[in-house]
């Protein structure tokens, strides 16, 4: 693709390739890890663990050549960066809610699609995630970046006036958005609180003690004066006032829900055909390599011997924790664990460098 100039790149008198190289020495200068982007989708393989360039000069003569091709994009754990982005205009609104109806003072950028993405310093003890068209972008994920061009709309993207990278400071992730990503991991067994919660975990766990009290019927009084005790007596320094209240009014928002009991007795249900396409298709925030592999669910791999069945398991495995595609499904990134009881040691270490995967140390 060949990026096209934008009125905001015409006003100020560059062309399509000087507008790269001149956001890409920014980029550098600010410590940013940056790559090509096609289209949408980041270009070539082990993009994840791109470094910041720090040669500011090379880094921008690179886009001298790659702007009239590629798009450009950063890899947000390098970075150390966390974005907020929204897929609907209803998500939108809900994100405007959590921010009390004003964008935060942080870099902004106005996509090609005309929605926003909310750029913040990357909180610590925090991984992706998403719900209800919103998502939190982390750690080896990447974000296309200004000026690139919308591969479906040819739109630009560019950064909101006074809002740039380079003239506006990366704030914190606001609490509020903290606890609304933390009712996503409600299924997960919660660390024991530390007696000492520093200053880069106090938002989330604070917002994981929250869930956890909404969950099991608290309102929002109860919610805020157990906060304001940890805070108080654990967190330090202590948050402010203004977001603890943020934290407790957001999570007591959300319906109670009782954790189900561990030892609930297996259920075997029978549907018919007209009652399984009636059921609702899971949740896109469950896919974890598009709907080949759903958080959930159970995939079978069949063959013969020697048919390639471990190699494209650990290619699935691959693009899901390193978030690579596979067979043109993005993997969403975490962990995975692999059990072989057929295997000898030697053929495991052969076939996990094989996949790409020796010095990983995301699959267990």
């Amino acid at each position: 693709m060949t990026p096209s100039p934008s009125n905001e790149q015409a006003a100020a008198g560059l062309t399509p390739v000087a507008a790269f190289v001149e956001h890409a020495r920014h980029y550098s200068e600010l410590g940013w890890a940056l790559i090509r982007v096609d289209g949408k989708k980041a270009k070539g393989n082990g993009w994840q663990q791109t470094q910041p360039d720090r040669d500011v000069e090379h880094a921008a003569g690179q886009w001298a050549t790659w702007g009239s091709r590629w798009n450009i994009g950063v890899v947000l754990g390098p970075s150390k960066l966390a974005v907020v982005e929204y897929d609907t205009d209803r998500a939108g609104r809900q994100l405007l809610e959590l921010l009390d109806g004003s964008l935060p003072e942080t870099p902004v950028a106005l996509t090609g699609s005309g929605r926003h993405h909310l750029y913040f310093r990357a909180p610590n003890s925090v991984e992706k995630a998403a719900r209800d068209g919103l998502e939190l972008r982390v750690g080896a994920h990447m974000c296309v970046l200004p000026p690139s061009v919308h591969p479906t709309t040819n739109k630009v993207y560019r950064w909101l006036g006074g809002l740039e990278p380079w003239a506006m400071p990366l704030g914190d992730v606001p609490a509020a958005v903290l606890a609304y990503f933390a009712e996503t991991r409600r299924n997960g067994r919660a660390e024991p609180v530390a007696d000492v919660i520093p200053k880069g975990k106090r938002d989330d766990t604070l917002a994981s003690l929250a869930g956890t009290m909404r969950r099991r019927g608290m309102g929002e009084n109860e919610i805020l004066a157990a906060l304001q005790a940890v805070n108080r007596e654990r967190c330090k320094p202590p948050l402010n006032e203004r977001d603890i209240k943020r934290i407790a009014r957001s999570v007591a928002s959300k319906k109670p829900e009782q954790r189900e009991r561990d030892d609930k007795p297996f259920e075997l249900s029978v549907q018919t055909a007209r009652g399984i396409c009636a059921l609702p298709d899971p949740p896109w925030s469950d896919e974890l390599l598009g709907p080949l592999v759903v958080r959930g669910q159970r995939l079978i791999l069949g063959g013969h011997t020697g048919e390639g069945k471990t190699t494209a398991m650990l290619q699935i495995i691959r693009a899901i924790v390193l978030g690579e595609s596979f067979l043109d499904w993005q993997g969403s990134s975490g962990r995975a664990l692999v059990i072989d009881a057929e295997q000898g040691l030697k053929t495991i270490k052969r076939r996990l460098r094989e996949a790409g995967l020796g010095d990983s140390d995301l699959v267990d």
